[in-house]
């Protein structure tokens, strides 16, 4: 079922990351407001994914895992909740220092 879920959810994202821009990320508050579950994770052999974080909202995301942070719900491409259970998490991210690092693991 996880597999599944997360199957459907790198589906999701890499189509997003085909647009002409990074994935938009709206942060919730209460998880039934969020599309997906995300933990955090300080390894990265147990992340499902890298993450890098761009502040440039034009940057146009050659790779899946280029997350742009936005403010406003309407904005964004993928709404999340973020866990500190990582049983609860549908994805489990690493967040990386450069933008060739980003994608699946």
């Amino acid at each position: 079922m996880r597999l599944a879920v997360i199957a459907i959810l790198l589906q999701l994202i890499i189509g997003v990351t085909t647009s002409a821009k990074a994935q938009g990320i709206y942060v919730v508050d209460e998880p039934y407001q969020a599309d997906t579950l995300v933990y955090i994770t300080e390894y990265e052999y147990e992340a499902d994914m890298n993450v890098f974080v761009t502040e440039r909202p034009y940057e146009h995301a050659t790779r899946e895992g280029i997350w742009h942070f936005v403010d406003e719900p309407h904005e964004a491409d993928l709404k999340v909740c973020f866990t500190e259970r990582k049983y609860k998490a549908d994805l489990i991210i690493y967040y990386v220092d450069e933008k060739y690092e980003a994608g699946e693991e």
